[in-house]
């Protein structure tokens, strides 16, 4: 059990970043060392048990902040299910590599062995959640504490390279004509307020020089409302807005059908340029899975006082980028957008493109405690490298431009 306790150390510390290694040489030498199938599958869900009952305790923290006190005992309850829903994944998973494991020649039992550890955590990233509609979990990797290291994200960005072609090294390079002016989303539930105060801080800008290009960003769900449907949201925000400047405001938007969706507004010259939806609904956080609706109590745990928001599935919002000039492109994704659904073959038109490119990734990140959301800049930094492109993080408390 010394991995899963080595690893939940450094992924929840990072400065312990070769724990996640040593965690990584320890299950393979388990894998390697086991005689039997019913070991195997014991040490995975024991190993479950302990890594994953520390690791998401991020999960029982949203969940209590979130339900009322008589609701509690469920809130334990779902996370019990999810620890040993994982936990039983990772004793299948040990069990069939195993079976698969060749024990004749010591060389081939040795890189056979190596193949279940990473199979493992290659399922476990892009199918982890295949029950709950969600795809993978990313953030249980072993490699996410090494990405502190410039020396691990140039040997990922060098991978990246080899197979999806070079980059063009200028496009990471951020443009000087531009000004980043971030805004942090008002903690109230005042839909009111939050829009005032964004209006504010675009205000304090109001009389800058014209030769410099300001560009405001707001995180999802820096208005959660759909405010294209209520005209005097849209018209503050715009009449507040320099004629040197963009707005990229995460908030929501509601179509003729009365679906809601999250979405991202490029706001210029008085008027939307362009609405960027998401493409990807959190389970839980955003909407409930189709076989647990019926539950209404897991709903007014969940969602309480929220509406679900959908996936934007219209395949003409595909290729939508936000141009703030000749020069400079913006692509925009939303949270588990970046986590779930994008792979470096998606971007591959835009690593070499002359232009700038830079992927801004608009995140909710305060639903989080503060380690799990260190967890999802590490991931990020790891992104930017595999994508090919420069990443703008835009959370809660603060943004970050990760550079190649």
């Amino acid at each position: 059990m010394l991995s899963a306790a080595l690893l939940h150390t450094a992924l929840r510390w990072p400065a312990c970043a070769l724990g996640g290694l040593l965690a990584g040489l320890l299950l393979w030498y388990t894998a390697f060392s086991y005689k039997t199938l019913q070991q195997a599958c014991l040490y995975g869900l024991w190993w479950g048990l302990c890594f994953y009952g520390s690791h998401l305790d991020w999960l029982l923290s949203l969940l209590l902040n979130k339900s009322s006190y008589a609701s509690r005992p469920i809130s334990y309850a779902f996370y019990g299910c999810m620890v040993f829903y994982f936990s039983l994944f990772a004793s299948l998973w040990w069990g069939l590599s195993f079976l698969l494991r060749v024990n004749k020649k010591f060389f081939l039992r040795l890189l056979s062995s190596l193949a279940g550890v990473v199979g493992y955590f290659v399922f476990l990233e892009y199918w982890g959640l295949l029950l709950f509609n969600g795809g993978g979990y990313p953030f249980a990797n072993p490699l996410i504490p090494l990405s502190r290291f410039p020396w691990f994200l140039s040997l990922v960005a060098s991978l990246s390279n080899c197979l999806y072609g070079p980059t063009y090294q200028h496009a990471s390079e951020w443009p000087e004509t531009i000004e980043l002016v971030y805004i942090a989303p008002k903690k109230t539930k005042d839909i009111q307020q939050r829009l005032y105060a964004v209006y504010q801080i675009i205000g304090r800008h109001k009389s800058e020089q014209l030769g410099r290009q300001l560009l405001f960003i707001a995180p999802e769900s820096t208005i959660p409302f759909h405010i294209n449907q209520e005209s005097w949201m849209l018209t503050m925000l715009q009449s507040g807005l320099p004629p040197n400047a963009h707005l990229l405001l995460g908030a929501q938007f509601e179509n003729e059908h009365q679906n809601l969706f999250q979405a991202v507004y490029c706001q210029n010259l008085r008027r939307i340029k362009n609405i960027y939806k998401k493409k990807h609904s959190v389970p839980f956080s955003e909407k409930m899975p189709p076989f647990l609706k019926k539950w209404s109590i897991l709903k007014n745990i969940f969602l309480k006082d929220l509406r679900e928001t959908i996936e934007d599935n219209s395949t003409e919002e595909d290729d939508i980028v936000f141009e703030i000039n000749d020069d400079f492109i913006i692509i925009p994704r939303m949270c588990s957008e970046l986590f779930f659904m994008c792979c470096a073959k998606d971007f591959i038109k835009y690593r070499m493109m002359k232009k700038k490119v830079v992927l801004f990734f608009f995140v909710n990140d305060s639903w989080f405690v503060d380690y799990f959301t260190k967890i999802m800049e590490n991931v990020t930094c790891i992104k930017a490298a595999w994508f090919g492109l420069p990443i703008v993080y835009i959370g809660h408390e603060r943004y970050q431009k990760i550079k190649l």
